[in-house]
């Protein structure tokens, strides 16, 4: 059983986030399930999503790893 989240935060017009999306896709199938992707940032308002804020992410991109 996984106890564990792991999430990458990303934004649009970022090209560290383009070229790691681009890495994760040579990954095995499985491996690349494990990731879940979550904007950064509020289309509307520009803001840090409540996800961002509550696990203190700041810039992009960045992995998350939660314990369930």
């Amino acid at each position: 059983m996984k106890h564990y989240e792991l999430y990458v935060f990303t934004q649009d017009n970022c090209l560290p986030c383009w070229r790691l999306k681009n890495f994760v896709e040579t990954l095995p199938e499985a491996d690349q399930q494990e990731l879940h992707y979550v904007p950064m940032r509020e289309p509307a308002s520009d803001q840090r999503t409540a996800l961002a804020k509550e696990l203190e992410v700041e810039v992009t991109p960045t992995l998350v790893v939660t314990c369930k």
